[in-house]
């Protein structure tokens, strides 16, 4: 069985080999909306029993494959994301009591995850070096 994506749709492939003709043929067999989850009951009843599992493992992938991008997409926007939240609350921007627990409860989670995936918090950039006691103060260099 072969599965492929042609424009808005996927089209489910089945090749049978033809000994009169000594080669295989090729049957379109069932379609569906490439965004579907799964294959419709009215396609499915027209797929062999061992098509329909491959069409179930190409849909699992199909899914699996989503999940872990919107994982990479949300982890790539998140400096952008609090960078917003930041602007807002500095704006004077109000949150509620609720909403606000759930954000300091999700920080403390993300500090803890990122220590344990081996990320320490890096080091503060050093300021200007602090004079000594007694030293009034140097002029600079231009």
């Amino acid at each position: 069985m072969q599965i492929r994506e042609q424009g808005k749709k996927l089209q489910f492939i089945r090749s049978t080999y033809q000994p009169e003709l000594k080669r295989s043929t090729s049957q379109l067999v069932a379609t569906c909306s490439k965004y579907a989850s799964a294959l419709p009951a009215d396609e499915a009843a027209k797929l062999q029993p061992e098509e329909l599992e491959q069409v179930k493992a190409y849909f699992e992938k199909k899914a699996a494959d989503q999940a872990a991008w919107r994982v990479k997409y949300a982890v790539d926007g998140l400096p952008a994301t609090l960078a917003q939240v930041v602007q807002y609350l500095g704006d004077g921007g109000e949150l509620k009591p609720e909403k606000a627990g759930e954000i300091w409860a999700g920080l403390a989670v993300l500090q803890k995850a990122l220590k344990k995936a081996g990320h320490p918090r890096p080091a503060k950039p050093k300021g200007p070096p602090k004079p000594m006691p007694g030293q009034v103060g140097l002029p600079l260099e231009s």
